[in-house]
Protein backbone atom coordinates (compact mmCIF):
# COMPACT_ATOMS: atom_id res chain seq x y z
CA UNK A 1 0.00 0.00 0.00
CA UNK A 2 1.50 3.39 -1.00
CA UNK A 3 2.24 5.96 1.70
CA UNK A 4 -0.32 8.79 2.08
CA UNK A 5 0.65 12.06 0.35
CA UNK A 6 2.47 14.59 2.60
CA UNK A 7 -0.50 17.00 2.43
CA UNK A 8 -2.85 14.33 3.75
CA UNK A 9 -0.40 13.49 6.54
CA UNK A 10 -0.36 17.17 7.52
CA UNK A 11 -4.16 17.33 7.54
CA UNK A 12 -4.39 14.20 9.68
CA UNK A 13 -1.81 15.63 12.09
CA UNK A 14 -3.81 18.85 12.29
CA UNK A 15 -6.97 16.85 12.98
CA UNK A 16 -5.26 14.98 15.79
CA UNK A 17 -4.16 18.29 17.33
CA UNK A 18 -7.62 19.81 16.94
CA UNK A 19 -9.17 16.64 18.32
CA UNK A 20 -7.07 16.94 21.47
CA UNK A 21 -8.19 20.57 21.83
CA UNK A 22 -11.88 19.64 21.42
CA UNK A 23 -11.56 16.80 23.94
CA UNK A 24 -9.77 19.08 26.41
CA UNK A 25 -12.47 21.71 25.98
CA UNK A 26 -15.19 19.10 26.55
CA UNK A 27 -13.43 17.85 29.69
CA UNK A 28 -13.12 21.43 30.97
CA UNK A 29 -16.91 21.93 30.76
CA UNK A 30 -17.36 19.14 33.36
CA UNK A 31 -20.69 18.12 31.82
CA UNK A 32 -22.98 20.84 33.23
CA UNK A 33 -26.23 19.27 31.85
CA UNK A 34 -27.90 22.60 31.08
CA UNK A 35 -30.96 21.10 29.40
CA UNK A 36 -33.69 18.77 30.60
CA UNK A 37 -33.16 16.36 27.69
CA UNK A 38 -29.54 15.85 28.73
CA UNK A 39 -30.52 15.10 32.30
CA UNK A 40 -33.03 12.51 31.16
CA UNK A 41 -30.51 10.76 28.90
CA UNK A 42 -28.00 10.60 31.75
CA UNK A 43 -30.60 9.43 34.29
CA UNK A 44 -31.60 6.55 32.03
CA UNK A 45 -27.94 5.72 31.39
CA UNK A 46 -27.24 5.59 35.13
CA UNK A 47 -30.25 3.29 35.60
CA UNK A 48 -28.93 0.95 32.93
CA UNK A 49 -25.39 0.95 34.30
CA UNK A 50 -26.68 0.25 37.82
CA UNK A 51 -28.71 -2.75 36.65
CA UNK A 52 -32.13 -1.13 37.12
CA UNK A 53 -33.07 -1.29 33.45
CA UNK A 54 -34.35 1.40 31.11
CA UNK A 55 -35.93 3.56 33.80
CA UNK A 56 -36.80 7.25 34.08
CA UNK A 57 -38.14 8.88 37.26
CA UNK A 58 -38.31 5.47 38.89
CA UNK A 59 -40.50 3.82 36.24
CA UNK A 60 -39.79 1.80 33.07
CA UNK A 61 -39.94 4.09 30.07
CA UNK A 62 -39.72 4.31 26.31
CA UNK A 63 -39.90 8.10 26.26
CA UNK A 64 -36.34 8.51 25.01
CA UNK A 65 -35.03 6.47 22.05
CA UNK A 66 -32.59 3.86 23.37
CA UNK A 67 -29.36 4.15 21.38
CA UNK A 68 -27.87 7.24 23.01
CA UNK A 69 -28.58 6.36 26.69
CA UNK A 70 -27.14 2.88 26.05
CA UNK A 71 -23.92 4.39 24.67
CA UNK A 72 -23.59 6.66 27.73
CA UNK A 73 -24.28 3.65 29.96
CA UNK A 74 -21.43 1.71 28.34
CA UNK A 75 -18.98 4.47 29.24
CA UNK A 76 -20.37 4.61 32.78
CA UNK A 77 -19.85 0.86 33.09
CA UNK A 78 -16.27 1.38 31.92
CA UNK A 79 -15.77 3.72 34.85
CA UNK A 80 -16.03 7.15 33.23
CA UNK A 81 -16.73 9.80 35.91
CA UNK A 82 -19.95 11.77 35.56
CA UNK A 83 -18.12 15.09 35.14
CA UNK A 84 -16.29 13.74 32.06
CA UNK A 85 -19.33 12.43 30.18
CA UNK A 86 -19.05 15.33 27.72
CA UNK A 87 -15.98 13.53 26.36
CA UNK A 88 -18.32 10.98 24.73
CA UNK A 89 -19.93 13.28 22.12
CA UNK A 90 -16.62 15.12 21.68
CA UNK A 91 -14.86 11.84 20.87
CA UNK A 92 -17.63 10.88 18.45
CA UNK A 93 -17.23 14.22 16.66
CA UNK A 94 -13.48 13.65 16.32
CA UNK A 95 -14.15 10.23 14.78
CA UNK A 96 -16.74 11.81 12.47
CA UNK A 97 -14.11 14.27 11.26
CA UNK A 98 -11.88 11.40 10.13
CA UNK A 99 -14.82 9.86 8.28
CA UNK A 100 -15.25 13.25 6.57
CA UNK A 101 -11.58 13.09 5.53
CA UNK A 102 -12.23 9.78 3.77
CA UNK A 103 -15.30 11.22 2.02
CA UNK A 104 -13.52 14.38 0.93
CA UNK A 105 -10.47 12.56 -0.42
CA UNK A 106 -12.64 10.11 -2.36
CA UNK A 107 -14.83 12.82 -3.85
CA UNK A 108 -11.98 15.11 -4.91
CA UNK A 109 -9.43 12.40 -5.74
CA UNK A 110 -7.05 14.74 -3.96
CA UNK A 111 -5.44 14.74 -0.51
CA UNK A 112 -6.74 18.29 -0.14
CA UNK A 113 -10.20 16.79 0.17
CA UNK A 114 -9.16 15.88 3.70
CA UNK A 115 -9.95 19.46 4.65
CA UNK A 116 -13.55 18.26 4.96
CA UNK A 117 -12.52 16.71 8.25
CA UNK A 118 -11.12 19.99 9.50
CA UNK A 119 -14.37 21.73 8.56
CA UNK A 120 -16.48 19.17 10.45
CA UNK A 121 -14.31 19.38 13.56
CA UNK A 122 -14.10 23.18 13.71
CA UNK A 123 -17.66 24.13 12.73
CA UNK A 124 -18.89 26.12 15.76
CA UNK A 125 -22.30 24.43 15.99
CA UNK A 126 -20.63 21.01 15.90
CA UNK A 127 -18.20 21.96 18.66
CA UNK A 128 -20.98 23.36 20.83
CA UNK A 129 -23.28 20.35 20.55
CA UNK A 130 -20.31 18.02 21.07
CA UNK A 131 -19.96 19.41 24.59
CA UNK A 132 -23.58 18.62 25.47
CA UNK A 133 -25.13 15.25 26.22
CA UNK A 134 -27.36 15.40 23.16
CA UNK A 135 -27.08 12.59 20.55
CA UNK A 136 -26.27 15.07 17.76
CA UNK A 137 -22.55 14.24 17.57
CA UNK A 138 -23.41 10.54 17.37
CA UNK A 139 -25.92 11.30 14.60
CA UNK A 140 -23.27 13.31 12.75
CA UNK A 141 -20.98 10.28 12.84
CA UNK A 142 -23.79 8.01 11.63
CA UNK A 143 -24.81 10.30 8.74
CA UNK A 144 -21.22 10.69 7.51
CA UNK A 145 -20.56 6.96 7.90
CA UNK A 146 -23.63 6.16 5.81
CA UNK A 147 -22.39 8.59 3.15
CA UNK A 148 -18.98 6.90 3.12
CA UNK A 149 -20.60 3.48 2.72
CA UNK A 150 -22.73 4.77 -0.16
CA UNK A 151 -19.60 6.22 -1.75
CA UNK A 152 -17.63 2.98 -1.43
CA UNK A 153 -20.53 0.95 -2.82
CA UNK A 154 -21.02 3.34 -5.76
CA UNK A 155 -17.33 3.09 -6.69
CA UNK A 156 -17.32 -0.70 -6.91
CA UNK A 157 -18.41 -2.43 -10.09
CA UNK A 158 -17.81 -5.93 -8.74
CA UNK A 159 -19.78 -7.78 -6.10
CA UNK A 160 -19.98 -5.63 -2.99
CA UNK A 161 -18.93 -7.21 0.32
CA UNK A 162 -21.86 -8.24 2.49
CA UNK A 163 -20.47 -6.34 5.47
CA UNK A 164 -21.07 -3.00 3.73
CA UNK A 165 -24.80 -3.69 3.46
CA UNK A 166 -24.99 -5.12 6.98
CA UNK A 167 -23.16 -2.14 8.42
CA UNK A 168 -25.35 0.30 6.48
CA UNK A 169 -28.55 -1.32 7.77
CA UNK A 170 -27.25 -1.30 11.32
CA UNK A 171 -26.16 2.36 11.17
CA UNK A 172 -29.48 3.41 9.62
CA UNK A 173 -31.31 1.63 12.44
CA UNK A 174 -29.13 3.28 15.09
CA UNK A 175 -29.79 6.67 13.48
CA UNK A 176 -33.53 6.22 13.95
CA UNK A 177 -33.05 4.85 17.48
CA UNK A 178 -30.94 7.84 18.49
CA UNK A 179 -32.46 10.81 16.59
CA UNK A 180 -35.90 9.83 15.20
CA UNK A 181 -36.20 13.14 13.33
CA UNK A 182 -33.52 11.78 10.98
CA UNK A 183 -35.65 8.78 10.11
CA UNK A 184 -36.12 10.01 6.53
CA UNK A 185 -32.35 10.05 6.03
CA UNK A 186 -31.97 6.54 7.42
CA UNK A 187 -34.77 5.07 5.30
CA UNK A 188 -33.75 6.81 2.05
CA UNK A 189 -30.10 5.81 2.35
CA UNK A 190 -31.02 2.21 3.10
CA UNK A 191 -33.40 2.16 0.15
CA UNK A 192 -30.84 3.83 -2.14
CA UNK A 193 -28.26 1.16 -1.38
CA UNK A 194 -30.71 -1.56 -2.37
CA UNK A 195 -32.06 0.16 -5.49
CA UNK A 196 -28.58 0.94 -6.84
CA UNK A 197 -27.29 -2.57 -6.18
CA UNK A 198 -27.64 -3.56 -9.82
CA UNK A 199 -27.51 -7.31 -10.29
CA UNK A 200 -27.67 -8.05 -6.57
CA UNK A 201 -30.71 -6.19 -5.26
CA UNK A 202 -32.18 -9.26 -3.58
CA UNK A 203 -28.93 -9.98 -1.77
CA UNK A 204 -28.38 -6.33 -0.82
CA UNK A 205 -32.00 -5.94 0.28
CA UNK A 206 -31.80 -9.00 2.51
CA UNK A 207 -28.62 -7.86 4.26
CA UNK A 208 -29.81 -4.28 4.71
CA UNK A 209 -33.30 -5.26 5.83
CA UNK A 210 -32.23 -7.82 8.42
CA UNK A 211 -29.54 -5.63 9.98
CA UNK A 212 -31.91 -2.64 9.94
CA UNK A 213 -34.85 -4.46 11.52
CA UNK A 214 -33.07 -6.42 14.26
CA UNK A 215 -32.21 -3.48 16.59
CA UNK A 216 -35.65 -1.90 16.16
CA UNK A 217 -37.36 -5.28 16.60
CA UNK A 218 -35.39 -5.96 19.80
CA UNK A 219 -36.44 -2.60 21.22
CA UNK A 220 -40.06 -3.15 20.15
CA UNK A 221 -40.19 -6.57 21.83
CA UNK A 222 -38.79 -5.03 25.00
CA UNK A 223 -41.53 -2.42 24.90
CA UNK A 224 -44.22 -5.03 24.34
CA UNK A 225 -43.03 -6.95 27.39
CA UNK A 226 -42.27 -4.02 29.69
CA UNK A 227 -44.56 -1.24 28.46
CA UNK A 228 -47.40 -3.40 27.15
CA UNK A 229 -47.31 -1.77 23.71
CA UNK A 230 -45.29 -2.41 20.50
CA UNK A 231 -43.49 0.95 20.52
CA UNK A 232 -41.11 1.13 17.56
CA UNK A 233 -39.00 4.12 18.60
CA UNK A 234 -40.30 6.14 21.56
CA UNK A 235 -43.35 7.50 23.32
CA UNK A 236 -42.30 11.11 22.75
CA UNK A 237 -43.75 11.31 19.24
CA UNK A 238 -47.16 12.44 20.47
CA UNK A 239 -45.91 15.30 22.62
CA UNK A 240 -43.49 16.43 19.89
CA UNK A 241 -46.32 16.48 17.35
CA UNK A 242 -48.44 18.52 19.76
CA UNK A 243 -45.58 20.95 20.51
CA UNK A 244 -45.36 21.74 16.81
CA UNK A 245 -49.10 21.75 16.09
CA UNK A 246 -51.20 23.80 18.47
CA UNK A 247 -52.69 27.34 18.57
CA UNK A 248 -49.65 28.83 20.34
CA UNK A 249 -46.98 27.27 18.10
CA UNK A 250 -44.93 29.45 15.78
CA UNK A 251 -42.19 28.70 13.27
CA UNK A 252 -39.43 28.98 15.86
CA UNK A 253 -41.24 28.49 19.18
CA UNK A 254 -39.78 25.04 19.76
CA UNK A 255 -40.95 23.68 23.10
CA UNK A 256 -41.86 27.18 24.30
CA UNK A 257 -45.61 26.72 23.68
CA UNK A 258 -48.74 26.81 25.81
CA UNK A 259 -50.03 23.23 26.04
CA UNK A 260 -50.45 23.12 29.81
CA UNK A 261 -54.18 22.36 29.52
CA UNK A 262 -53.58 19.29 27.40
CA UNK A 263 -50.78 18.16 29.72
CA UNK A 264 -53.04 18.55 32.71
CA UNK A 265 -55.67 16.34 31.09
CA UNK A 266 -53.05 13.65 30.46
CA UNK A 267 -51.44 13.93 33.90
CA UNK A 268 -53.06 10.78 35.32
CA UNK A 269 -52.49 8.70 32.16
CA UNK A 270 -49.75 6.18 31.66
CA UNK A 271 -46.89 6.96 29.29
CA UNK A 272 -48.34 5.05 26.34
CA UNK A 273 -51.87 6.45 26.75
CA UNK A 274 -50.52 9.99 27.19
CA UNK A 275 -48.52 9.63 23.98
CA UNK A 276 -51.68 8.68 22.10
CA UNK A 277 -53.67 11.49 23.74
CA UNK A 278 -51.09 14.11 22.75
CA UNK A 279 -50.94 12.79 19.20
CA UNK A 280 -54.75 12.77 18.88
CA UNK A 281 -54.92 16.33 20.26
CA UNK A 282 -52.42 17.55 17.66
CA UNK A 283 -54.20 15.77 14.80
CA UNK A 284 -57.53 17.17 15.99
CA UNK A 285 -56.16 20.73 15.88
CA UNK A 286 -54.72 20.14 12.40
CA UNK A 287 -58.03 18.70 11.15
CA UNK A 288 -60.04 21.65 12.49
CA UNK A 289 -57.52 24.31 11.39
CA UNK A 290 -56.26 23.18 7.97
CA UNK A 291 -55.31 26.67 6.79
CA UNK A 292 -53.46 27.69 9.92
CA UNK A 293 -51.74 24.33 10.26
CA UNK A 294 -50.54 24.40 6.64
CA UNK A 295 -49.21 27.95 6.98
CA UNK A 296 -47.47 26.92 10.20
CA UNK A 297 -46.03 23.86 8.47
CA UNK A 298 -44.45 26.01 5.74
CA UNK A 299 -43.07 28.42 8.35
CA UNK A 300 -41.55 25.53 10.29
CA UNK A 301 -39.99 24.20 7.08
CA UNK A 302 -38.43 27.63 6.51
CA UNK A 303 -37.18 27.74 10.11
CA UNK A 304 -35.28 24.51 9.42
CA UNK A 305 -32.73 26.67 7.55
CA UNK A 306 -32.32 29.16 10.40
CA UNK A 307 -28.68 29.55 11.48
CA UNK A 308 -29.71 29.92 15.12
CA UNK A 309 -32.68 29.28 17.39
CA UNK A 310 -32.78 30.86 20.83
CA UNK A 311 -32.46 28.14 23.50
CA UNK A 312 -35.45 27.77 25.79
CA UNK A 313 -33.10 27.56 28.76
CA UNK A 314 -31.23 30.85 28.94
CA UNK A 315 -27.47 30.38 28.81
CA UNK A 316 -24.72 32.94 29.18
CA UNK A 317 -23.36 34.45 25.99
CA UNK A 318 -26.31 33.75 23.69
CA UNK A 319 -25.61 37.01 21.84
CA UNK A 320 -22.12 35.87 20.95
CA UNK A 321 -23.42 32.42 20.04
CA UNK A 322 -25.98 33.97 17.72
CA UNK A 323 -23.32 36.06 15.96
CA UNK A 324 -21.01 33.07 15.51
CA UNK A 325 -23.87 30.90 14.28
CA UNK A 326 -25.02 33.40 11.67
CA UNK A 327 -21.49 34.12 10.44
CA UNK A 328 -20.43 30.48 10.17
CA UNK A 329 -23.66 29.34 8.51
CA UNK A 330 -23.51 32.27 6.09
CA UNK A 331 -19.98 31.34 4.99
CA UNK A 332 -21.06 27.71 4.74
CA UNK A 333 -24.01 28.50 2.46
CA UNK A 334 -21.85 30.78 0.29
CA UNK A 335 -19.29 28.02 -0.26
CA UNK A 336 -22.00 25.46 -1.04
CA UNK A 337 -23.44 27.83 -3.66
CA UNK A 338 -19.94 28.16 -5.15
CA UNK A 339 -19.66 24.37 -5.21
CA UNK A 340 -22.93 24.14 -7.13
CA UNK A 341 -21.84 26.88 -9.55
CA UNK A 342 -18.63 24.95 -10.24
CA UNK A 343 -20.42 21.69 -10.98
CA UNK A 344 -19.64 22.08 -14.70
CA UNK A 345 -15.94 21.95 -13.81
CA UNK A 346 -16.43 19.18 -11.26
CA UNK A 347 -19.82 17.43 -11.69
CA UNK A 348 -21.73 16.36 -8.59
CA UNK A 349 -21.28 12.66 -8.00
CA UNK A 350 -24.24 10.39 -7.38
CA UNK A 351 -23.85 10.32 -3.60
CA UNK A 352 -23.38 14.09 -3.44
CA UNK A 353 -26.72 14.59 -5.16
CA UNK A 354 -28.34 12.08 -2.80
CA UNK A 355 -27.13 13.69 0.40
CA UNK A 356 -27.70 17.26 -0.75
CA UNK A 357 -31.26 16.24 -1.63
CA UNK A 358 -31.63 14.71 1.84
CA UNK A 359 -30.44 17.93 3.47
CA UNK A 360 -33.24 19.91 1.82
CA UNK A 361 -35.89 17.17 2.00
CA UNK A 362 -35.48 16.94 5.76
CA UNK A 363 -36.92 20.44 6.11
CA UNK A 364 -40.33 19.11 5.07
CA UNK A 365 -40.01 15.93 7.13
CA UNK A 366 -38.99 17.68 10.35
CA UNK A 367 -41.64 20.40 9.91
CA UNK A 368 -44.32 17.77 10.55
CA UNK A 369 -43.30 18.13 14.19
CA UNK A 370 -41.19 21.26 14.78
CA UNK A 371 -37.83 22.45 13.57
CA UNK A 372 -34.77 23.58 15.49
CA UNK A 373 -31.23 24.34 14.38
CA UNK A 374 -30.05 21.56 16.70
CA UNK A 375 -32.20 18.99 14.89
CA UNK A 376 -30.65 19.97 11.56
CA UNK A 377 -27.09 20.14 12.87
CA UNK A 378 -25.98 16.56 12.00
CA UNK A 379 -26.98 17.25 8.39
CA UNK A 380 -24.89 20.44 8.30
CA UNK A 381 -21.89 18.16 7.91
CA UNK A 382 -23.17 17.32 4.43
CA UNK A 383 -22.82 21.00 3.56
CA UNK A 384 -19.44 21.17 5.30
CA UNK A 385 -18.08 18.46 3.02
CA UNK A 386 -19.44 20.26 -0.04
CA UNK A 387 -18.04 23.60 1.19
CA UNK A 388 -14.62 21.99 1.58
CA UNK A 389 -14.84 20.71 -1.99
CA UNK A 390 -15.61 24.27 -3.10
CA UNK A 391 -12.45 25.47 -1.36
CA UNK A 392 -10.38 22.77 -3.06
CA UNK A 393 -11.81 23.72 -6.47
CA UNK A 394 -11.25 27.45 -5.88
CA UNK A 395 -7.66 26.95 -4.75
CA UNK A 396 -7.01 24.69 -7.73
CA UNK A 397 -8.36 27.35 -10.09
CA UNK A 398 -6.24 30.08 -8.48
CA UNK A 399 -3.12 27.95 -8.74
CA UNK A 400 -3.76 27.28 -12.42
CA UNK A 401 -4.33 30.98 -13.08
CA UNK A 402 -1.12 31.85 -11.23
CA UNK A 403 0.90 29.28 -13.18
CA UNK A 404 -0.61 30.41 -16.46
CA UNK A 405 0.32 34.02 -15.77
CA UNK A 406 3.84 33.07 -14.81
CA UNK A 407 4.12 31.15 -18.08
CA UNK A 408 3.28 34.31 -20.04
CA UNK A 409 6.36 36.15 -18.75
Amino acid sequence: MPNPPPILNMIVALLVLLGVVVLAYAAATETPLRYGDERQYVEIAHSISEGQGYVLSGSPTAYRPPAWPVIIAVFLLLGMPHNLLALIPALLLVIASFVAVAIGVRLTRSPWGGLAGVAVLTYPLNVYTATTLYPQAFATLLVLSLWLICLVVSERSDKRPAYLYILAGLLASLLILSVPTLGLTALVVAGWLVVTAHGERLRAGLYVLVSFILPILSWTIRNMVIMGSPILVSTSGGINLLIGNNPSATASSGVNVDIDGVKASAHAMGEVDADKYFRDSALDWIAHNPGDSFTLYLAKAANYFSPYNEPVTAVQGTGVQRLIAYASFGVLILLVIIRLLLRARSPLQQTERLFLWLFFANSFAMAIFFTRTRFRQPLDSILLVEASLACVLLVGMLIRVYRARRGLH
